[in-house]
C-alpha cells in the first residue's frame, strides 16, 4: 500500500509541474501597484514598476491629492512614461528628472512623453519623478487612473 501512495505522489507532483510549465503565462500573472498615501512629495514617492512587470494604478481624491511616483531607467535606450486617464478629466501629468543640481521639469500637461535613458557619459540610470494632480475646478473622478513606462524594445 506504501508503494502505491509513493506513486500516487510522484504522479501529482509530475502532473503539477508539467500543468504549472504549460500555463506559465497564466500562473505568473503582472502585478498591479496601486498608490499608497502618502505620496504628496518627491521624497515620498510611489515607485512604479516597468510595463513588463506589471500596471501602476493611482486615483485622485481631492484638488488638494498629489501622487508622486518615481522610476530609474533600465538601460540606455530611450523610455517612455504615460498616463491614462478616467473618462472626463483633466489631471495635470508632470515630468521631472533628478540630478545632483536638482529637480529639473521635463514636461506638463502631456499623456505620455519619451525621455532618454542611462547617462551614457556616466553609466548611471536617471532618476525621474511623475507628478499628477487634478487642476482647481476640474472633474474627481472615483476610477484610477493607468500610469505606465516602459523602454524601447532591444
Amino acid at each position: 500500500m506504501k508503494k502505491k501512495k509513493g506513486i500516487k505522489i510522484s504522479i501529482m507532483t509530475l502532473l503539477t509541474v508539467f500543468l504549472l510549465l504549460i500555463g506559465s503565462t497564466s500562473v505568473f500573472a503582472a502585478v498591479i501597484n496601486y498608490e499608497s498615501e502618502p505620496n504628496d512629495g518627491f521624497t515620498t514617492a510611489n515607485t512604479m514598476i516597468h510595463l513588463s512587470y506589471g500596471e501602476n494604478y493611482g486615483k485622485i481624491s481631492s484638488y488638494s491629492d498629489i501622487d508622486n511616483w518615481k522610476f530609474y531607467t533600465k538601460s540606455s535606450r530611450n523610455h517612455y512614461v504615460g498616463i491614462v486617464l478616467p473618462e472626463n478629466t483633466k489631471y495635470t501629468f508632470t515630468v521631472y528628472e533628478y540630478s545632483a543640481t536638482g529637480y529639473k521639469l521635463i514636461t506638463s500637461s502631456n499623456n505620455w512623453v519619451m525621455l532618454p535613458g542611462d547617462n551614457t557619459t556616466t553609466g548611471l540610470s536617471r532618476e525621474y519623478y511623475v507628478v499628477v494632480s487634478a487642476p482647481n475646478g476640474s472633474y474627481i473622478s472615483p476610477e484610477y487612473y493607468h500610469l505606465y513606462f516602459y523602454d524601447d524594445l532591444p
